[in-house]
């Protein structure tokens, strides 16, 4: 073969092996899996005719129909096929929703058309010409039909009643280059061109606002931080458009830019609640509330530990990981000697932050832990109880420590809670109320919001186990508009365990004493208030048929006249307000007594199992002089300001009122109707309570008319005698028939049987002096001393009264605070027995006459035990008994035991502690909080040896202190 033709046949050999190797290529290419997906990618899988979009969360998100998938983007050209494999992978996060500001909404099985706002809040545009000037005459071409089966991923808001325009809207006036986006503080925030791109702004719906429309003005939405402020959704389990913003390359503001960032962030918590976003190192680098970032870029947040010794304190970094709805946070400090497990969890309403520390030393570490949220708080308010609101100053700390001291005193910060609001939001951090602790609750300007416990490790104690502790707290937002009420009505639900005996009533509305109709109107009900001086009005009023809502403002003389008792009180009214105090309230009859306390006045919430017919009536702080002396002069952010409320029932026919200020009655379940329970509890308050016989027939220079109602029904109140039963045996009666059905009574104490016995389980005050009740002294905080001495009783099993509280003040508003104090204090630990009652009874201190009852059957013991105190074991060769909690200083030497006897016979108890082991010093002290129980204590060697007797079932609890020991 030609040289020639051999250089020939080469090079189409070699052309042919080229061919064949591109198209095996191409093919190769053709055949292969498309694009890895990255988080915030638009996928779609080869046999799926849906889009998905991959939130940060790791899951994918189903676009239900294209109109909402046209309002996050243009067009699909961004879509990434990806093997099937890849597909199954990525769970299923739940369905993409419209875009807030783009379409209206509607279904076909309800007329009504929707606006949409962030976090899928539907809000019905209740008329046309509303439509009209918000979204123009064409308005109807924006609605979009939304198949039923996705209307379930979206909540119905309040509705657009003004021409106002929903969070979300983009609009321009005419004549004005400036497009606007509404906020979540309905402000509207100009969007230059960098904002409009980085959010992904369709110019489609921007809308046409009328001249006319007012709203203040916001801050410029222009970069990628601003975005972060706004809508940043994709990483809270919500699946929204992602950033698209240019990735800085150089310094700083890589390690801030989302784009870089993203992929090592772990989001937990909701849209609709509180949401955080932590760093792979456990750090929080952001916290959303609703739309709103209040992260401070100058605080560190996550958990932090401080060594009280030696003073070493550090941020706990470590590996942060996330499974399902939890973050888990690992660290091991060789400078600290810890080893950190940290949880936060999210629960739907709120977020579960727990951890436990392990010392790796030897010896016993006293330590400061806590969880921070780096938060701003610009011009908000810190809540540290319901009557405590601060204006948050720079430079400030505020702090609430909840100690276990606060479950046997009453205390207004008992509650383990502590709440701050500002910009529209509140945020709240707590303890569960079934593991009280020792910690403290704190805005700090350096820090942000705190929650802080002092731990300590000890190989003697194992909470967890011998050189380890932990702390668990919860992290919630509420609705700033209600302050820390709305923080505490959160708090209830998420422990209705604790509060079962909290029932509320959702059908029913409670109104403050403003005049303005349109408050009542909200629950569809009428409303009037009354002229106080014209009988005449209140006539006129009555004879309405449709009368829903009496708001009653008037002398006493006006209710008992026969021209009002005839034409006013003759009526059933739905609702009926009574303001001007407790000392002006006049009680219907044919109604049962019930109790709410000041607490827990929210709107539509009583405590009381059923309400029909009935009438409510309320104290205003601003007109008793009881509630306002005894309140700090802040006005809370709802309407509704502190009172007792009381829903009475007409099943029963029950006696109405005691004392002007004070009240009492029976907590009785109106279901009730057994003939021998009703003869019996109308007996029972009525015995002997007055050297007249009848315990209401006081005469009339006893109680000024004006000031002591006394519109009772004298056949309600009847002698035991007429029972056909002696006293002893009438009392066992009335304490079997409560035992059995669960149910408390108070009443008045006699005026001069010093051995007075009450049902079981009964609270009340008493005054032990003598003192005329005159009308000036019905009134505390005016003439008198009617409540400078002031007792709180609490009857045991048996049914013997024993002191649980004394106050003895020259205030006469005293006697106010600690009631109210008291209810609120045994409220919160679901221990409320019943209703309480202020008596004239002047016997002597029954605590050492009764202290063998007592010891057994004291309930502030029990409730102490039943509040859910977490145990641990201290164990040493010698002696087995619990610690509760160790705290503060090892060198101080501070120590909480428990001990309970749960035999059903007196035990003696030896305690042994060594001084060494437990770094006490010299000088031990130990307290009994709950009993009187004697102490012995001797010293053996190291060992300090206490002796103490306990009665069947008792628990005492006793506080160790100590000098520091010498060096």
């Amino acid at each position: 073969m030609p040289p020639e033709e051999d250089v020939v046949n080469c090079f189409l050999f070699i052309m042919r092996i080229l061919i064949f190797a591109f198209v095996f290529l191409l093919l190769g290419l053709l055949a292969s899996p498309a694009h890895a997906a990255n988080r915030g990618d638009l996928v779609q899988g080869p046999d799926s005719q849906s889009v998905y979009y991959l939130g940060y969360d790791g899951k994918r998100y189903v676009f239900p129909v294209e109109f909402v998938f046209k309002t996050w983007y243009p067009n699909f050209g961004a879509v990434k096929p990806i093997s099937k494999e890849e597909l199954a992978t990525y769970a299923i996060g739940g369905n993409v929703r419209i875009r807030p500001g783009t379409y209206l909404v509607k279904i076909a099985t309800d007329p009504k058309v929707y606006a949409v706002e962030p976090g899928g809040i539907l809000r019905w545009v209740t008329t046309e010409t509303i439509a009209k000037k918000l979204y123009g005459d064409s308005w109807a071409t924006l609605v979009r039909d939304l198949p039923d089966v996705f209307f379930i991923n979206y909540t119905i808001g309040n509705p657009i009643t003004e021409a106002k325009y929903p969070e979300g809207t983009l609009f321009r006036y005419s004549g004005d280059a400036n497009i606007y986006l509404v906020d979540q503080d309905g402000k509207k925030r100009a969007v230059d061109a960098a904002g409009f791109s980085t959010n992904g702004f369709d110019a489609r719906f921007i809308l046409h606002a009328p001249s006319d429309l007012f709203l203040l003005s916001g801050i410029l939405l222009g970069g990628p931080e601003n975005f972060w402020a706004y809508m940043d959704e994709q990483r809270r389990l919500v699946a929204l458009r992602p950033i698209k913003a240019p990735v800085p390359t150089t310094g700083e503001d890589v390690a801030k830019d989302p784009s870089v960032i993203a992929t090592s962030l772990l989001s937990l918590g909701n849209r609709e609640n509180i949401s955080l976003v932590l760093d792979n190192a456990g750090r929080v680098t952001e916290v959303f509330l609703g739309n709103k970032n209040a992260r401070d870029q100058a605080k560190e947040g996550g958990f932090f530990v401080e060594d009280l010794v030696s003073g070493q304190s550090q941020l706990l970094e470590g590996t942060a990981k996330a499974d399902g709805k939890k973050i888990f946070v690992d660290s091991e400090s060789a400078r600290m000697g810890l080893r950190f497990a940290g949880v936060l969890e999210d629960l739907g309403n709120r977020i579960k932050i727990s951890a436990n520390f392990k010392n790796l030393n030897e010896g016993e570490r006293s330590l400061r832990v806590s969880f921070r949220l780096p938060v701003k708080l610009e011009e908000g308010y810190w809540w540290k109880d319901i009557a405590t609101r601060e204006l948050i100053a720079p430079n400030t700390d505020y702090v609430n420590t909840v100690p276990f001291e606060d479950l046997l005193s009453v205390s207004v910060s008992s509650f383990p809670l502590a709440s701050v609001d500002f910009s529209g939001n509140g945020i709240s951090m707590a303890q569960n109320p079934k593991s009280v602790r020792m910690m403290r609750l704190a805005y700090r300007d350096e820090a942000g919001l705190v929650g802080e416990y002092d731990l300590g490790l000890s190989p003697h104690t194992a909470r967890v186990a011998p050189g380890e502790a932990n702390f668990e707290m919860i992290l919630f937002s509420h609705p700033a508009k209600y302050g820390y009420r709305g923080s505490l009505d959160q708090f209830y639900k998420f422990y209705p365990e604790s509060f079962a005996n909290r029932v509320k009533l959702e059908d029913a509305g409670i109104f403050s004493f403003s005049s303005d109709k349109g408050e009542i109107a909200d629950f569809g009900m009428n409303y009037y208030k009354a002229d106080t001086n014209n009988i005449a009005s209140l006539e006129t009023i009555a004879a309405d048929p449709g009368l829903d809502v009496m708001v009653y403002n008037n002398p006493l003389e006006y209710w008992r006249s026969d021209a009002v008792g005839n034409n006013f009180f003759g009526r059933n009214f739905k609702y009926t307000i009574v303001s001007e105090g407790l000392a002006r309230t006049l009680l219907f009859r044919d109604y049962e007594v019930a109790f709410m306390d000041p607490l827990f006045n929210l709107p539509r919430n009583m405590l009381t199992a059923t309400v029909r017919n009935s009438a409510l009536w309320m104290t205003d702080n601003a007109s008793d002089n009881w509630f306002k002396n005894s309140l700090p002069t802040v006005r809370y952010q709802d309407p509704i300001d502190s009172f007792i409320l009381y829903v009475v029932n007409p099943d029963l026919d029950l006696p109405r009122m005691n004392f002007g200020n004070l009240v009492w009655g029976l907590r009785v379940d109106p279901a009730l109707k057994s003939s021998t329970i009703r003869g019996l509890l109308q007996g029972y308050c009525g015995l002997g309570s007055s050297e007249r016989g009848d315990p209401f027939n006081y005469r009339r220079d006893d109680f000024a008319v004006s000031d002591h109602p006394l519109s009772f029904d004298p056949k309600v109140m009847k002698p035991a005698s007429i029972l056909g039963m002696s006293y002893v045996k009438y009392v066992k009666k009335v304490s079997e028939e409560v035992a059995k059905t669960g149910q408390y009574v108070f009443c008045e104490s006699p005026e001069s049987r010093v051995d007075w016995w009450y049902a079981p389980y009964v609270d009340g005050f008493y005054v032990p002096k003598k003192t005329e009740l005159s009308s000036s002294a019905m009134r505390p905080g005016s003439e008198g001393n009617y409540l400078e001495h002031l007792r709180l009783l609490r009857t045991n099993a048996k049914g013997k009264p024993v002191i649980v509280q004394e106050s003895n003040s020259t205030d006469t508003a005293r006697g106010g605070i600690d009631y109210r104090e008291y209810i609120r204090k045994s409220v919160l630990y679901g221990v409320f027995p019943g209703l309480s009652s202020l008596t004239k009874d002047k016997s002597a201190f029954p605590y050492l006459d009764y202290h063998a009852d007592m010891k057994v059957y004291m309930p502030i013991v029990k409730s102490l035990y039943s509040a859910g105190w977490q145990s641990m074991t201290y164990a040493s060769a010698n002696h087995a008994n619990i610690l509760m909690e160790r705290f503060g200083s090892s060198q101080g030497g501070n120590l909480l035991f428990t001990i309970y006897n749960n035999s059903a016979t007196p035990v003696d108890f030896k305690l042994s502690l060594p001084k060494t082991d437990l770094a006490l010093g010299e000088t031990i002290v130990m307290d009994n909080l709950v009993t009187n129980s004697k102490i012995s204590s001797t010293f053996n060697a190291d060992i300090f040896i206490a002796n103490m007797s306990l009665g069947a079932g008792e628990l005492a609890v006793l506080r160790v202190t100590s000098s520091p020991r010498a060096p």
